[in-house]
């Protein structure tokens, strides 16, 4: 017979199991480590043709819920009950034709007048992770100011017009579908739909910058499995897709290669594709968990944030750090801007966030210092008596000003 356990041997096996199955459950969680700065990502480990499978052998749980979680969603966004007077009454409401056949007439525009002296060869739309508005706000002032330094020169340049801006969303892959396809977020993922890689999207900012002219490439600082946006922006007007996978680089994250090393990239491909007419559209992702760049090697001075007695900024080391990455990606954005324009002053570039709910406040903050976004357009030839008497503006306002901004007369955008 075996001899009983003890109380106290009991209890010792049952906190060994407990480590045991947490330790466990944290490993698997983080895809063989035990923290999302060391994992094994399923994104940049893919090796067969299905998402599914490529995140089923990290995560299976995680990935069989996706399904779920995307299939609930797809069938309750088909579930609609539209007559087609209500629908009218829609397009009409957000002025569109309703006498149009279809939605792309209702929405078609031609552009009337002139607006720069010289169609730009080059437009650079940057698209920033989590850059929020918050530090542009007096309230900040000082400690704010420090982290976008870049960003406030060109807000307040005499070729710029600065606006504050909702996003699609409060996340990026609401961003990106909100840019490639040109339609609101409606709780409906358009990357998982069949339809979006076998039709265009007219009001997609790709497929309208390739009608005018313009080689359009996407630059993406993550990898390109992530939520299929390889083939997802390459089937809705962008020729050409580069990720983290196509940067020579020593370190890289879970997430992706830090701000610089994308910026480098572009800058190396513009060298080397001089005088065509090209789109950018570059999405950056250094802003974002883990935070583990070592900021201060890159010129981050803390004493410019710990210094300032704001009470809704927290003083944590977490909250620094995070902020550091905040500071980081403005600034390696503003000296490649700063390098692009230098060598081809006729540039027009947009500069936005994707969402800035990411960060934390001591205490609760309004919706604008919490949810807004900067939207900045700078260029020559920009005029100020261009915008509307308030200074609020929301993204999705971004592609048709775009359209009649590098737009001839006569062009016609959806």
């Amino acid at each position: 017979m075996t001899k009983p356990l003890s109380n106290k041997d009991l209890v010792l096996r049952i906190i060994v199991w407990l480590a045991l199955i947490i330790c466990g459950s944290i490993f698997i969680r983080y895809g063989g480590a035990f923290s999302y700065s060391n994992s094994i990502n399923w994104e940049s480990a893919s090796r067969l043709p299905s998402n599914l499978l490529n995140e089923s052998i990290l995560d299976d749980g995680q990935a069989l819920y996706r399904v779920y979680s995307s299939n609930k969603r797809l069938k309750k966004a088909r579930n609609l009950n539209l007559t087609e007077d209500e629908l009218k009454s829609m397009i009409a409401l957000v002025g569109g034709n309703d006498k149009a056949p279809n939605i792309d007439e209702a929405f078609k525009r031609t552009i009337k007048e002139k607006r720069l002296s010289t169609q730009p060869n080059m437009v650079v739309f940057i698209l920033g992770e989590s850059y929020g508005l918050w530090p542009y706000l007096n309230e900040f002032k000082g400690a704010g100011s420090y982290l976008v330094s870049e960003g406030e020169s060109l807000a307040h340049s005499p070729n710029s017009l600065f606006f504050e801006g909702l996003g699609f969303g409060a996340g990026t892959m609401g961003a990106v579908n909100g840019y490639v396809t040109g339609l609101p977020d409606v709780g409906l993922y358009p990357n998982y739909e069949k339809e979006t890689y076998t039709q265009k999207y007219g009001f997609g900012i790709g497929n309208m910058m390739k009608k005018f002219g313009y080689k359009t490439v996407f630059w993406y600082g993550g990898f390109g499995a992530w939520q299929d946006i390889r083939n997802f922006t390459l089937s809705q007007g962008f020729d050409e897709f580069y990720e983290a996978n196509s940067f020579k680089v020593d370190k890289e994250n879970a997430w992706g290669v830090p701000d610089k090393v994308l910026f480098n990239a572009v800058e190396e491909y513009m060298k080397n594709h001089k005088g065509e007419k090209v789109f950018h559209f570059i999405l950056t992702t250094s802003n974002h968990p883990p935070y583990d760049i070592n900021v201060e090697e890159e010129g981050f001075n803390r004493v410019e944030v710990t210094s300032q007695s704001l009470e809704n900024l927290p003083k944590d080391e977490k909250t620094i750090k995070q902020m550091g990455h905040i500071w980081y990606a403005d600034h390696v954005m503003g000296n490649f801007i700063k390098t692009v324009e230098t060598d081809n002053p006729s540039t027009l570039f947009i500069l936005t966030g994707d969402h800035s709910e990411r960060f934390t406040f001591s205490k609760e903050v309004d919706y604008r210092t919490h949810s807004a976004i900067p939207i900045i357009i700078h260029g020559q030839g920009l005029n100020s008596k261009w915008r509307l008497p308030q200074h609020y503006a929301s993204s999705i306002q971004l592609i048709p000003t775009l359209a009649e901004l590098v737009g001839e007369p006569g062009y016609i955008y959806e």
